[in-house]
């Protein structure tokens, strides 16, 4: 059911991404869905009317 209601409508999550050296680049927090290739090295997803696409970066989501 969690996995319908995040396509349809997005959860509030809090997106953190880190370099390679493990320090933060950005934060994202919002309601979206999260989209992950099958390669691990991007993932995309649509906040406040912008599409933020993230490549080989380690990037921490968390539902709040």
């Amino acid at each position: 059911m969690k996995d319908y209601d995040s396509t349809v409508n997005g959860l509030k999550r809090t997106a953190v991404v880190y370099d390679q050296s493990g320090n933060k680049i950005k934060e994202y927090k919002g309601t979206f869905d999260v989209e992950v290739n099958e390669y691990g090295n991007k993932v995309k997803f649509d906040l406040d009317g912008k599409r933020i696409l993230i490549y080989n970066a380690t990037v921490i989501v968390e539902e709040d």
